[in-house]
């Protein structure tokens, strides 16, 4: 949550006149139900990210660290219905307009696709299908572009 609001005020700091979030509103923070309420409530573009699917479902957590299992465990219990209803309807991929979109891994087809290195890239530019993509799961500023 002090790292989120941290980013708020750089926002506006920066005088941003445009914000996205791409993805994991919920997952490893202590405040998830306060993260998710701010986000809900800027109503900006929002993408669901790997924590979020895992977070908002029931999915057994069989094959996850145990870490990663607490995690999601505990996040669950801290979420209403209505929350986790609206972390399931958000989208892998959001177009928002005709040459922009947001997915959180990268390419728009699931919150599990990866993409960190140019081979990746190159597969995964046939489900590109917008000039710009922003995504968010790398944690690692990082551009592709097809020649």
């Amino acid at each position: 949550m002090e790292a989120f609001q941290v980013v708020l005020e750089d926002i506006k700091l920066q005088k941003c006149t445009h914000t996205a979030c791409l993805g994991d509103v919920v997952g490893y923070n202590a405040n998830p139900k306060e993260c998710l309420d701010i986000v809900r409530n800027m109503g900006i573009p929002c993408v669901k990210g790997n924590h979020d699917e895992y977070c908002s479902g029931t999915t057994p957590l069989d094959g996850f660290n145990p870490a990663a299992a607490e995690a999601v465990n505990w996040t669950r219990q801290q979420l209403n219905e209505v929350d986790r209803q609206w972390l399931r309807d958000l989208k892998y991929v959001r177009m928002v307009t005709s040459f922009r979109s947001f997915t959180h891994t990268g390419w728009p087809r699931s919150a599990g696709d990866m993409c960190f290195d140019k081979l990746a890239a190159a597969a995964s530019f046939t489900y590109q299908n917008t000039a710009v993509c922003f995504f968010g799961h790398t944690h690692v500023p990082v551009a592709f572009m097809r020649d």
